[in-house]
C-alpha cells in the first residue's frame, strides 16, 4: 500500500501527533430519507519522509496543514508502519 498513491484516492487527509490518515468516504442509503457515511481509514505511521511529503502536497492548507477527521457514522481502520 503506498502513501502517496493512497493519498490520491482518499477523500480527506489529515495528520496527528504519530499518524498521517486517509480517509476514503462512501454514502449509505439506510432508508428514503436517511444517509450514512461509512470511513475506510488507513492510518500512516508518521515518518521523516511520509511527513516531507505531506506538508508538499498539503502546504496551501497554511496554517491548518494538520487538517481534521470528517466525522462518520461507522469506519474500519488499517495500519501501516
Amino acid at each position: 500500500m503506498s502513501f502517496l498513491d493512497t493519498i490520491q484516492d482518499a477523500a480527506n487527509v489529515y495528520r496527528t501527533k504519530y499518524f498521517i490518515v486517509c480517509q476514503k468516504l462512501s454514502f449509505v442509503r439506510m432508508s428514503a430519507r436517511n444517509l450514512s457515511i461509512i470511513s475506510e481509514d488507513v492510518f500512516f505511521l508518521r515518518t521523516e519522509k511520509r511527513d516531507f511529503e505531506y506538508e508538499f502536497i498539503f502546504k496551501p492548507r497554511g496554517k491548518m496543514i494538520d487538517g481534521k477527521r470528517i466525522h462518520a457514522s461507522s469506519y474500519t481502520r488499517t495500519y501501516v508502519d
